[in-house]
């Protein structure tokens, strides 16, 4: 079996030292090693993933520093030569490689990764506040390179808060070792106390599963239960609504010129619905995001924030009108803020029908029913948007260019659509409304 062991930095713009990861592919498997390996980020080099030779900058280094350099590279050339005795021993025994065999087998035979102190520094709080640290100043970034978003981390921040308190209700230090199935039960139970959720559950688990696996991949321990089928990430449907044309006819009619923070607040949300966007996007949308295409369509035409994706969505007359009372720049506005005003606004045009939820609080079910207005927020906008495109017989190909999901079945979760509607909808396809041809 050809093995090709591959090295990187876990931060290459750090400004000061970083961890050499090893990465392995193999049977299609993806094996990431933290080697406990750190070197300053300018002496790597990316081409031989091993400590630069360049002269100009080896003449600047202090003879220490110089050694230093050598023994990492030595040190780097002994894990490559564990991989590859590894595999070839198992491809001589016939034996299907996995990834927790090379990963034992390096930690049990790399006696300078044995001795690291840093192997047992970290608890899980501490490692999690290390991580949210550099989630916060950008050394650490998503898997496509991006900094992480301010809702992102406001979400670490609030399980970090959790697991605090956890620590602090049973008078225990969390350690990587202690995150067993026997852990997750006393978790869910922790949060059901607090009348938690399923899906704030599920958040907090899956915040915990992240910093596992980070930390498994930086060598800092070889504790496997939070992968187990059982250890699951908890998440329930939500009562999640979106606004009927007339609704939105409704909303876009209502004189709100004597009120204009109520009516900046209306304009923005109406946006999200003319748009299909998320409120990241569709709230700072201004004169530079308005280009028209070479057929003389003019579109909004931005990228989007979370998934970098490019949108163009043609101007509806009153999409159009509402940018132009702001010269196509919208003023500044708050999600927060945004999520209280539209229920006033959308009680005052009577969008009041009631709604039947079902909430599980503490484990148990509630069923419950709340005015309609209640429910709307800063996303109903972008629902909305998508499921009046599709009842107006628009493709979903379509609709998920201009919505920027990537895939389908991700839009599909988008498009609130009852089976009353889908039959209407059906009956105007031609199969449906043309007589039936027999074959002669």
């Amino acid at each position: 079996m050809d093995i090709t062991p591959k090295f990187y930095l876990r931060d290459r713009k750090a400004k000061t030292a970083t961890s050499i990861q090893l990465i392995v592919n193999f049977h299609n498997q993806k094996l990431k090693y933290g080697t406990g390996i750190r070197i300053d980020a300018s002496l790597w080099d990316e081409a031989t993933q091993r400590p630069t030779i360049d002269k100009k900058l080896l003449k600047k280094l202090t003879l220490n520093s110089k050694k230093e350099l050598s023994n990492i590279k030595n040190r780097l050339d002994t894990v490559s030569r564990f991989v590859e005795k590894r595999f070839a021993f198992l491809d001589e025994q016939e034996i299907r490689p996995t990834t927790d065999d090379i990963r034992t087998y390096l930690n049990n035979n790399l006696a300078w990764k044995l001795a690291m102190p840093q192997a047992k520094k970290h608890t899980l709080v501490s490692y999690f506040e290390s991580y949210l640290n550099e989630m916060q100043s950008g050394k650490r970034t998503t898997d496509t390179g991006k900094q992480y978003e301010k809702g992102t981390i406001k979400n670490y921040q609030g399980c970090l808060t959790q697991f605090k308190d956890y620590q602090s209700k049973k008078r225990k230090i969390l350690k990587f070792e202690d995150i067993t199935m026997d852990l997750y039960d006393s978790l869910v139970e922790f949060f059901n106390n607090k009348n938690y959720s399923p899906n704030t559950i599920g958040r907090h688990m899956k915040n915990l599963k992240t910093i596992m696996r980070s930390a498994l991949e930086e060598g800092l321990h070889d504790n496997k239960e939070f992968q187990r089928k059982k250890f699951k990430t908890i998440k329930v449907d939500t009562t999640e609504i979106y606004l009927t044309e007339k609704e939105v006819k409704a909303l876009y009619d209502l004189d709100l010129t004597k009120s204009k923070d109520f009516e900046l607040i209306r304009d923005v949300f109406l946006v999200g619905i003319y748009t299909c966007q998320r409120f990241s996007d569709y709230s700072k949308i201004n004169e530079s995001n308005i280009a028209i295409t070479s057929k003389g369509t003019r579109v909004v035409r931005l990228i989007q924030k979370k998934t970098g994706t490019q949108v163009q969505i043609p101007i509806r007359k009153e999409l159009d009108n509402i940018l132009n009372r702001y010269n196509y720049n919208l003023p500044k506005t708050y999600e927060q803020r945004v999520n209280k005003i539209i229920k006033v606004i959308a009680k005052k045009v009577g969008i009041n029908n009631r709604e039947q939820i079902e909430k599980i609080k503490g484990g148990l079910k509630v069923k419950t029913t709340i005015p309609k207005y209640d429910l709307i927020k800063t996303h109903t906008a972008r629902r909305t948007g998508i499921t009046n495109l599709y009842l107006a017989g628009i493709p979903t190909l379509a609709i998920q260019k201009l919505s920027g999901h990537r895939t389908e079945i991700n839009l599909l979760k988008y498009i609130k659509v009852t089976k009353e509607q889908n039959a209407d909808i059906l009956a105007k396809h031609h199969y449906f409304a043309s007589p039936l041809q027999v074959a002669k």
